[in-house]
């Protein structure tokens, strides 16, 4: 249990830390951050009102003070976004401001690169090795040499679609939640074996039998096998680093304390 906030922390990195991604939300929560550092003040504004439900309020922020020089670059970014050149804004004024916070968005990310997540050679090597072990299956089936191109084009599809699942799968676990709870994990890599399962299931009691395919029906089953393994490792080929592991058992250890308090 940690009884206070990491030292040096702003909001938004503690967001990018927690899910390795740099989000809008990371980003306005800065606004409330910026305000418990002093550097401005939010005052609530009447705003819309409504003849059904309630009135929609408007904030005005108000700048106390500037940034220090050595502030990081997306705070400076972010900064710039309701106080350049002026003291106070009202939000619903604010304007056309996607670009600026676009890149306070690509600086957050930036603050980051490189420290949180690392390759794990171990098991990119394993992926590539049920690669391989498709590929042999593939290669050394004994129809091979009698195929046409439609077989061809046949096999290269009914390969591809566990890949295509793959790369679609890597981009949505790369950036997992270390508050997520293991179960939901593990949900994760059943439904990838789910999937795998209904797909060598779907091959052999539909395509397989209706067909006159080329493979031989053990060699196209290890061909998607192949294809679904990589995919269960896929989402893992990225380990968090030592630092983001460090932080994050602070981070933790504080959600623990204000939970439990």
């Amino acid at each position: 249990i940690e009884y206070n906030a990491p030292d040096g922390m702003s909001s938004a990195e503690v967001g990018v830390i927690v899910d390795d991604s740099a989000d809008l939300r990371d980003l306005t929560s800065l606004i409330v951050w910026f305000a418990s550092k002093g550097y401005l003040k939010i005052r609530e504004l009447e705003g819309k009102k409504r003849l059904l439900g309630r009135d929609e309020p408007d904030l005005e922020l108000v700048k106390l003070k500037p940034l220090p020089d050595d502030a990081p670059e997306y705070q400076k970014k972010f900064w710039g976004v309701f106080f350049s050149g002026k003291d106070s804004v009202v939000l619903s004024k604010l304007g056309d401001k996607h670009k600026e916070i676009f890149e306070a968005l690509v600086a957050l990310h930036k603050h980051f690169k490189g420290r949180l997540t690392r390759l794990h050679l171990p098991t990119v090597l394993l992926a590539l090795a049920y690669l391989a072990a498709g590929t042999a299956a593939l290669g050394t089936s004994s129809c091979v040499a009698a195929s046409d191109d439609a077989a061809w084009m046949f096999a290269i599809l009914t390969w591809t679609l566990p890949l295509a699942f793959v790369s679609i799968l890597r981009i949505c676990l790369s950036n997992y939640d270390m508050i997520v709870r293991t179960r939901l994990r593990l949900m994760q890599y059943l439904g990838i074996m789910a999937l795998g399962a209904v797909h060598a299931l779907v091959y052999s009691l539909f395509v397989y039998e209706q067909h006159d395919c080329f493979l031989q029906r053990e060699a196209m089953l290890a061909v998607i096998a192949s294809g679904w393994m990589v995919a269960l490792f896929s989402g893992r080929m990225m380990r968090d680093s030592a630092y983001r592991i460090e932080k994050m058992s602070l981070l933790l250890g504080f959600r623990e304390f204000i939970e439990k308090s």
